[in-house]
């Protein structure tokens, strides 16, 4: 008898059937064991299939649909026993979908949508989400749970508050930016980063946060490859909404900036100015000095793009002052 191993069952069949040296006794023996041993595979296939369903708990599909679908069965029950031994941590399962089984009973079809994964709750992954969106806006962790539910205002800066969170929950019909200024420590970042945050979980824009001293020290380190130092510069240049904080901040010589420093600033703000992009600023700086430090003509262009907000409260930060001795 010819060897058959390692080709299908249908070749093993029809080459007992074509076998001419083998008597018609031996070609009946052969055929009768393969046929058994085909039987006996079919049986044990069907059986492990079964009790996937039955883990799974779809006792209820059909088991000629369930050998139809053998291979997806096998696969999708694969990735969930991979998904039982997962850590589960809501950074990984934002990107991790699982399949799970389902079956159409009317269409007597078996598939297997993906699914996020299960282990983790939606707060979780909301969470994840968030973090992960923060971090994109380049908002450093001490500034990321500024919002306007947990800024307390004084009856002073009251109405500066109100105006800041109206224009974050109708910016889409803002033409202007907010310019918030005031003395150290009265509540200017908090509350350009809640008008940030909230226009971002409202609708989803594409912001930065930039601090200036941080931004110029970027950019000089730059200064030997030009263009990843315009990559750098336009990024902050382009985004639909940008919040600069510490503008006036910097190098500066007999009290204003350095050239440099200015007309950095000033293409950057004035690009902003010209493609009608909304901008949220924070300064120590009244706008009379401003002109001064920064220069008359960003000045100019900012009196145009922006509503200017003065806090007059006192320092918070000085709050929480104390002495340990």
């Amino acid at each position: 008898m010819p060897t058959t191993s390692g080709v299908s069952s249908a070749s093993r069949l029809l080459n007992i059937i074509q076998d001419d040296v083998a008597s018609k006794s031996e070609k009946e023996e052969a055929f009768s064991e393969e046929l058994s041993r085909l039987k006996h595979a079919q049986k044990t296939q069907g059986s492990s299939i079964e009790l996937i369903l039955r883990k799974l708990h779809l006792d209820e599909v059909p088991k000629e649909v369930a050998m139809a679908h053998d291979l997806l069965i096998r696969q999708a029950y694969e990735e969930m026993k991979k998904c039982q031994g997962c850590t589960h941590s809501p950074k990984k399962a934002k990107t991790c979908y699982v399949p799970t089984l389902y079956y159409d009973a009317e269409r007597r079809e078996l598939s297997a949508p993906l699914q996020s994964c299960p282990f983790v709750s939606k707060h979780e992954r909301e969470s994840a989400e968030l973090e992960e969106s923060l971090s994109e806006m380049l908002l450093s962790p001490h500034f990321r749970n500024r919002t306007f539910d947990n800024f307390r205002p004084s009856a002073q800066s009251q109405r500066i508050y109100t105006y800041a969170k109206n224009w974050a929950m109708h910016y889409p019909e803002q033409e202007r930016g907010l310019f918030f200024f005031g003395s150290y420590g009265c509540g200017k970042t908090h509350l350009a980063v809640a008008s940030l945050l909230e226009v971002r979980r409202r609708y989803e824009k594409d912001a930065l946060f930039l601090v200036v001293p941080t931004f110029l020290q970027e950019l000089k380190s730059l200064f030997q490859d030009g263009k990843r130092f315009q990559e750098h510069l336009t990024r902050y240049q382009c985004a639909t909404l940008l919040v600069i904080d510490d503008l006036g901040e910097g190098q500066k010589v007999n009290g204003t900036l350095t050239s440099w420093v200015k007309e950095t600033l000033f293409s950057l703000i004035n690009y902003r100015y010209e493609h009608d992009l909304k901008t949220i600023l924070t300064s120590h700086y009244p706008p009379p000095e401003l002109e001064h430090v920064l220069g008359m003509a960003t000045v100019s262009r900012l009196c145009e793009m922006c509503d200017f907000l003065e806090i007059d409260d006192p320092d918070y930060r000085k709050r929480s002052f104390r002495i340990i001795k």
